[in-house]
């Protein structure tokens, strides 16, 4: 149940817009958190193995836009989501 409340990658919620066309969308499902110079994400991926992680990041005092921050954050759940191999 907790499960179903929070936001599918690329599918709806604040994650709607995010990751989409990457193995992480469908895939991720969390919270995002926004404060100023402060992003944060924190949910459940499977790698390609099916194996689940659990994932938490948090970017914070940064200079640039806040997009480079997310993206990196993006590209690191596509990269988790795409491991092949064992844990």
């Amino acid at each position: 149940m907790f499960n179903d409340s929070l936001g599918i990658a690329g599918i709806d919620g604040t994650l709607e817009r995010r990751m989409r066309n990457t193995p992480a969308a469908n895939n991720f499902r969390g919270k995002t958190g926004t404060l100023s110079f402060v992003n944060a994400l924190s949910g459940y991926i499977s790698t390609k193995r099916r194996q689940p992680l659990i994932v938490s990041m948090m970017g914070n005092n940064y200079t640039g836009p806040g997009r480079d921050v997310t993206s990196v954050m993006d590209q690191i759940c596509a990269m988790l989501a795409d491991y092949d191999g064992d844990l």
